[in-house]
């Protein structure tokens, strides 16, 4: 029963919480670095697929 509680208690974690809480930079700029990151990864495929 305690353990339940507990759990309801707790504040539910985001995602992005979940996957970068632990750094310490702001949720919005680790967003924008992924989104860079994700941009140059579609980038690069598609200049190796026309290349």
């Amino acid at each position: 029963m305690e353990t339940e509680e507990i759990k309801n208690n707790e504040e539910k974690k985001t995602v992005r919480d979940t996957l970068y809480g632990r750094i310490d930079v702001s949720v919005n700029t680790m967003d924008k670095v992924i989104a860079g990151l994700m941009i140059a990864l579609v980038a690069s495929i598609i200049l190796g697929v026309i290349i």
